[in-house]
């Protein structure tokens, strides 16, 4: 039996022991099937030792579902949980053993998944980068016109019937793009605009942390790519020291935004306020809070209990077809579909969602609240689609495709958002604004080009 075949049996292992098991002992240690799968995830991607194994949609899927539920679970049986009511209502979880499997188990379509891809790396000559990162400046010209001006204004959606803004959308092309010249070109201090860029854009967007959080991932995959980031040494202290800042930022933004009660004239007050915040009695449970960890694993089980509970709260498909619907008002259509967390939220608390509040249960609960137990032929779809549109984004940007290449980073800097729970339907809208943005920044690059030869011609 090769390595990969151990791989998957242990990787199952867990989703069968948790039918043997009562479920009050399972309620008490589920945790351990969480985290026995995660192990087994890191032993198989070290077993590559190649970051681009690390980085891809699968893989990402995985340890941020496997974290999320590894920790949540350990924190609601050790009581550590910001929102009372949620620990609360776990208790009343009907199916909560049948829930379990059912989350295990699709864990495992998507490692089976991963296990039988083949990885397709391919060399870039110097030539290629020089083209490439000619072609990325001409592209970063054309973003910075379009992308600039929604530093200072936004384009709010309730004017169709959503919520929140559009700014978020330009203002990650435009740093996307940024990134992208700063790892083909392979500048020596690189790591500190790096850093830069994460800080600046928590400063533009602290409200939501994981705005600033995902460019980590185009940052690793185009290291990765065009760098050689390996899992060697090297690459395990930068990836400690990436984890550790992503702690740091998490924990600066929390502040930010309220934790710890501290009186701040600015963000950037938060820095001094960090060891006060970290020696707090009610540290480990705000982490977890703003980890999203106790409130991934509990809105997504939840939903998985709904569901199992009442067939009739089945929607068939219709909150993965809405964002064809999303940018049309509900007074020009009335049947236009909810979205999952307005369906979900409005069913588990009404009162927080008619304020505008939301809770995310992350995709798992999506698919499983379409289709039931059908979706894990719908999970295995979308997964394989997620990795084949990974393959080419590798693909693309060894053609050195400026544009396809833009388009692929934004799909894997978006997401782990739509794992989370942001809903498909925003995700595919964010995607399509997104290529607007790119399609329109080459059209201006192109409208230069020409009115440069035309003036060399008419000289």
């Amino acid at each position: 039996m090769n390595l990969k075949r151990w791989m998957l049996f242990f990787f199952l292992f867990p989703v069968f022991v948790v039918i043997f098991i009562e479920e009050e002992e399972l309620r008490s240690y589920v945790y351990v099937a969480y985290a026995c799968q995660l192990i087994v995830l890191f032993i198989f991607l070290f077993s590559y030792r190649n970051a681009l194994v690390f980085i891809n949609p699968l893989s990402l899927s995985l340890i941020y579902v496997l974290i999320s539920f590894s920790l949540g679970s350990w924190a609601f049986s050790n009581d550590l949980v910001y929102v009372k009511k949620n620990l609360i209502d776990s208790f009343s979880w009907k199916y909560f053993k049948e829930t379990t499997f059912l989350i295990l188990f699709f864990n495992f379509i998507v490692f089976y998944i991963l296990s039988k891809f083949k990885f397709k790396f391919f060399p870039l000559s110097s030539k290629d980068r020089d083209i490439a990162l000619f072609r990325a400046k001409k592209l970063f010209f054309g973003v910075l016109l379009v992308c600039f001006p929604f530093f200072f204004f936004d384009i709010n959606l309730e004017i169709v019937g959503g919520s929140g803004g559009l700014s978020v959308i330009p203002k990650s092309i435009f740093f996307i793009s940024l990134i992208y010249i700063l790892a083909v070109g392979k500048y020596r201090f690189r790591i500190v605009f790096y850093i830069f860029i994460l800080i600046g854009f928590s400063v533009f967007s602290y409200e939501d942390k994981r705005d600033a959080i995902f460019f980590i991932f185009p940052i690793f995959f185009l290291e990765s790519l065009f760098n050689d980031l390996k899992l060697n040494f090297k690459g395990m202290v930068i990836g400690v020291f990436s984890c550790v800042s992503i702690l740091i930022l998490i924990i600066l933004m929390s502040i930010s935004r309220g934790y710890g009660g501290y009186e701040l004239s600015s963000s950037i007050d938060s820095v001094f306020y960090i060891f006060d915040y970290i020696k707090s009695d009610l540290f480990y449970i705000y982490l977890f809070n703003n980890l999203e960890v106790n409130y991934t694993y509990f809105h997504t089980m939840q939903a998985f209990d709904y569901i199992q509970d009442d067939i009739w709260l089945i929607k068939a498909g219709s909150t993965l077809v809405k964002f064809l619907f999303l940018l049309v008002p509900r007074s020009v259509f009335s049947d236009k579909p909810d979205s999952f967390i307005d369906i979900y939220t409005s069913l588990y608390d009404p009162t927080f969602r008619a304020l505008g509040g939301s809770w995310p249960p992350n995709f798992y609960a999506e698919l499983f609240w379409n289709f039931s137990y059908f979706s894990i032929f719908l999970l295995f779809f979308f997964y394989y689609l997620f990795f084949f549109i990974y393959n080419k984004a590798i693909f693309s940007i060894f053609r050195v495709n400026i544009i396809s290449s833009m388009l692929y980073l934004y799909f894997i800097y978006l997401f782990l958002s739509l794992v989370r729970g942001s809903g498909f339907d925003l995700f595919v809208f964010n995607f399509i604004i997104a290529a607007w943005i790119v399609l329109l920044a080459c059209f201006i690059v192109f409208l230069v080009d020409i009115f440069i030869k035309e003036g060399e011609r008419d000289k």
